[in-house]
């Protein structure tokens, strides 16, 4: 079984914001391509209702554009 991992990080410096993204590929489209996995985000920003911080974890599935990282 093959697998990818694609972690993202991203701050948002106007904002005072910022997110962590990680899809994990392992599902593929039978020709070698992964194409869809799970997502996890969590974000992070300024509360600007209640002031203090917010935060967001949310996980979900994908299915997109094939990946491949792997030579045949």
């Amino acid at each position: 079984m093959k697998l990818a991992v694609a972690p993202e990080l991203s701050t948002y410096l106007n904002n005072d914001a910022y997110s962590r993204v990680v899809p994990v590929y392992f599902a593929g489209d039978g020709t070698s391509k992964l194409r869809a996995g799970v997502r996890a985000v969590y974000t992070n920003e300024k509360d600007a209702k209640n002031g203090g911080r917010a935060e967001d974890f949310t996980v979900g599935l994908f299915y997109g554009a094939p990946f491949s990282a792997f030579s045949h």
